[in-house]
């Protein structure tokens, strides 16, 4: 079990980092002491889910990339860089993927049928 905690601990490390926020910052978030907030990071204790829920929201990953299963799905993959983005980055990946579908090369023959019989 030990070494679940850890793993989660690093997870949760990574992505706070990634998120540019120190321990003590997101301990006041969730609003608990940065001691306990700390020996989570650390692997020392386990994380109720309910608080690992809550760094999830925070941190804005998913629930399996903080207890690190990989990401299996092109779909998955494509969610999570989408939730890396700001909303200005989520707009303008919107406006491409709408581009996209536009273009019978790279769209599913029978979706852009579809499509192009509505718009007709």
């Amino acid at each position: 079990m030990e070494n679940v905690n850890k793993k989660i601990g690093s997870n949760i490390k990574f992505y706070r980092k990634e998120k540019g926020l120190k321990q003590k910052e997101l301990a006041e978030k969730m609003n608990i002491p940065n001691s306990t907030f700390s020996e989570w990071e650390n692997g020392k204790h386990a994380i109720d889910i309910a608080a690992l829920i809550e760094i999830c929201d925070i941190l804005e990953v998913s629930l399996n990339q903080i207890i690190g299963i990989e990401e299996k799905t092109i779909e998955n993959k494509i969610k999570k860089e989408f939730n890396k983005l700001n909303k200005k980055g989520k707009t303008e990946a919107e406006k491409r993927i709408k581009e996209l579908t536009y273009i019978p090369e790279y769209t599913q023959k029978e979706d852009f049928l579809k499509e192009q019989d509505s718009i007709s």
